[in-house]
């Protein structure tokens, strides 16, 4: 059993260093210098091409910091999503679902403004031959990010008779 418990751990200690050897980690930098070879990006476009990595690394450190602190909360039993206040009551409405949703949806749209902003930036300072060769990056890059939530859905919650 001991030789085992080795042999498995070996094994999968080698598999992470060989992992870690050849995964291939998310660097701005490198990003950027090779949207500027495939792009020959001037230094006012790779400026803004690294505004928009520095706006979306600001994001997902945002995202991490309220999902530690939501995870925290949960496992404290003070649960505080937007919806809490709404399953406490006796009664709810659709209308009132309706506004959480929105007003969620509201607080996304405003914590994105600055990536979407420094993309446009970037975007509209391109060339015309160069926003044609970036649009199938982005398609792909869109359709590897959207994963299996790439089908429009509506948020709003609807019931019969309401």
């Amino acid at each position: 059993m001991k030789i085992i418990s080795i042999v498995i751990i070996s094994t999968l200690t080698t598999l992470a260093i060989i992992g870690s050897v050849y995964a291939k980690p998310h660097n701005p930098e490198k990003a950027v210098a090779r949207m500027t070879k495939k792009l020959s990006l001037n230094d006012t476009q790779q400026n803004h091409l690294r505004a928009f990595f520095d706006e979306k690394q600001t994001l997902k450190t945002e995202r991490r910091v309220r999902y530690k602190a939501r995870k925290s909360n949960k496992e404290k039993g003070q649960h505080q999503g937007p919806f809490a206040a709404i399953l406490k009551k006796d009664t709810i409405s659709v209308n009132e679902i309706n506004q959480t949703i929105d007003e969620v949806y509201a607080k996304k749209r405003e914590r994105h403004q600055g990536v979407l902003s420094s993309f446009v930036t970037f975007f509209n300072s391109l060339s015309t031959e160069q926003q044609q060769k970036v649009q199938p990056m982005l398609r792909k890059i869109l359709h590897r990010s959207m994963g299996h939530h790439n089908k429009q859905r509506k948020h709003k919650f609807h019931m019969q008779g309401s």
